[in-house]
């Protein structure tokens, strides 16, 4: 019992981290390698037309097509960054949306 609280007396006493005398490290953002880029999420403008009922459609931005139905912003969970609107169409779905 006695060398067990002697070694515990070494141990505090060495520095070794605890509770009492631990201090977080800063938080260090990651910074990719040199010639590596971020994916960028890619889009379109679609242009202003009239529908066949006659009702004007305004010009917007959408995900440009790339045959992926996970990351089409009317996919859940995806949130379309211009509207702030949640996705709500399931990408494994076998009619997607039809």
């Amino acid at each position: 019992m006695k060398t067990k609280l002697a070694l515990a007396m070494l141990l505090l006493s060495s520095g070794v981290a605890t509770a009492q005398n631990y201090t977080p490290q800063p938080y260090r953002s990651y910074t990719p390698p040199t010639g590596y880029s971020q994916p960028q999420q890619s889009t379109e403008q679609v242009q202003g037309y009239t529908g066949a009922n006659g009702t004007y459609v305004q010009p917007y931005e959408r995900s440009a097509p790339d045959n992926s139905r996970q990351n089409n912003w009317s996919s859940k969970p995806n949130v379309n960054p211009y509207t702030g609107k949640e996705g709500t169409k399931d990408p494994y779905a076998t009619s997607y949306g039809h």
